[in-house]
């Protein structure tokens, strides 16, 4: 009979601590990043609003006017004047228009960073559970091997008058559970590799070989929120909303002071000509009213949201990164415990010697993999926090 040796185990186990396949999970996180069509979408839509935001920045256009006045009465000669003026705006003059564009165009790239953090993060999960199913799947296909093979020696046994039919049925109610298993695995594989297609932008991924990649944390909490803070693009966000704010402020405060124009007029008659200079001032009395007070308390609610984000980005990855070392602790527990168990051979062994009935068999045979299952349970959810967690360097 077939049994999982120790040898075997630590082989199965190997799958979710090693790394030289790690680099498929990083090249498929790669593939995803440049086929995805939500990131596509958005750097379109990024594009358009950044031309968008970099309309308007110059002054305006210049005005020409032309003028044809006839003399009254007749004997009056006709007049025309031609006139060409250029107006002046010191939001334009000041540079606080394009400072707002500028921002608001920054802003759109850190939109666009904030979105491919959540997308690599949900990838990630993604290719987690792809590893985790593929684990749970190679322990499955070993059980449903021994079960059937023990059936089948179970049966022959049966015919011979050595066993009785109370332990076949056990073995085969064990063998329905275990195909069941495999299954589902199955079906749930297909599921994740659809949703990781999915998230490749249509374009299917192989992933047989996807293993957990290499742990690389630091050592201290204080250590992690460093990098955290300095990488965060919302964090990023929201401290340009203040920049934005006080840019806008400035843009306001340009708008309210007076626009002049400059420009050259010539009038021509016969036997007389005038030229010269034309100076124009526009007083913005009434048309600013209260927008600067306005600006002025957008600064203040954005440093107030940014104070907020800020407390609750610390709390969230403070979180996130205790909850990541305890599920770490537990799996390194797990582990240890699982590579200590003695293997099925024994229990094969005393089976085969007679000293353990048949259902005494499969009840710790089930102890033994159910054991396994934990370990594996207990590194998968691990490996989830560490994905969320890793998503505060992306």
């Amino acid at each position: 009979m077939k049994h999982m040796n120790k040898a075997t185990l630590l082989t199965l186990l190997a799958t979710l601590f090693s790394t030289p396949m790690a680099t498929a999970m990083e090249a498929a996180l790669d593939s995803i990043e440049a086929n995805n069509t939500m990131l596509s979408a958005l750097r379109q839509q990024n594009e358009a609003e950044r031309l968008s935001n970099n309309t308007g920045l110059n002054l305006e256009d210049p005005e020409v006017e032309f003028t044809y006045m006839w003399g009254q009465p007749s004997e009056v000669p006709n007049k025309v004047a031609v006139g060409v003026s250029q107006s002046f705006d010191f939001a334009t003059l000041s540079g606080a228009k394009r400072r707002v564009a500028t921002r608001q165009n920054d802003m759109l790239a850190l939109q666009y960073k904030q979105a491919r953090v959540e997308l690599l993060k949900e990838a990630r999960i993604a290719l987690v559970n792809l590893v985790y199913n593929n684990a749970v799947t190679a322990l499955d296909n070993r059980k449903l091997g021994e079960y059937r093979q023990l059936a089948e020696t179970q049966r022959i046994a049966l015919e011979r008058g050595d066993a009785n039919v109370i332990g076949l049925n056990k073995i085969n109610l064990e063998l329905v559970a275990v195909e069941n298993e495999v299954s589902l695995n199955k079906i749930e594989r297909e599921a994740i590799l659809l949703d990781l297609q999915r998230l490749n932008g249509g374009k299917e991924l192989s992933m047989y070989k996807v293993t957990y990649p290499a742990e690389n944390l630091p050592l201290t909490f204080e250590e992690f929120y460093a990098q955290a803070e300095m990488t965060s693009p919302m964090l990023a966000y929201v401290r340009s909303e203040i920049e934005l704010s006080r840019e806008q402020l400035s843009l306001t405060k340009s708008e309210g002071l007076p626009t002049f124009s400059v420009g050259y007029v010539n009038e021509l008659m016969a036997g007389d000509n005038h030229h010269g200079v034309a100076v124009g001032l526009s007083i913005p009395l009434w048309s600013n009213s209260g927008k600067v007070k306005a600006a002025k308390a957008a600064v203040v609610a954005a440093q107030a949201q940014s104070d907020d984000a800020v407390a609750q980005f610390y709390g969230n990855v403070r979180s996130q990164y205790e909850r990541t070392m305890s599920l770490r602790k537990t799996a390194r527990e797990y582990a240890s415990i699982v590579k200590k168990l003695s293997s099925t051979e024994y229990l094969t062994k005393a089976l085969q010697a007679g000293q353990i009935s048949i259902v005494d068999y499969i009840n710790e045979n089930k102890l033994y993999y159910e054991a396994i299952e934990k370990s594996l349970e207990a590194e998968r959810d691990y490996r989830l926090a560490l994905a969320e967690l890793q998503s505060y360097l992306d």
